[in-house]
């Protein structure tokens, strides 16, 4: 499975259960002992997500997305401490700005 350090791979997608929503999946196993390269390596990976989608890559991919909100799903493994939280807002903006929605979920 790819991670968040391969800014060039998705780590995982798929339609949801419902339906109504494409998900795009980033898999988030560092640690926090280094915030700033940590945050760096969410804000490629984003980056990464944003053109897999507004090139339409996702549609090729996942012809069921057509259609469908998208949503990424930022799956963390550490919780987030208050950098990683004002990273996660500020992504999060960044993001629905681009009309996707982003979710942190902890393991």
């Amino acid at each position: 499975m790819s991670t968040i350090e391969n800014h060039d791979k998705i780590d995982n997608m798929g339609v949801n259960k419902a339906g109504d929503c494409a998900i795009l999946v980033i898999a988030d196993r560092l640690t926090w002992n280094d915030p700033a390269y940590h945050v760096d390596q969410l804000e490629k990976k984003l980056s990464c997500y944003i053109g897999y989608v507004k090139t339409g890559q996702l549609l090729e991919d996942l012809p069921g997305a057509r259609g469908l909100p998208v949503r990424i799903e930022v799956v963390c493994q550490y919780t987030l401490p208050e950098m990683g939280k004002r990273a996660g807002a500020s992504a999060t903006s960044v993001m629905k700005a681009q009309g996707i929605d982003v979710r942190f979920v902890m393991l």
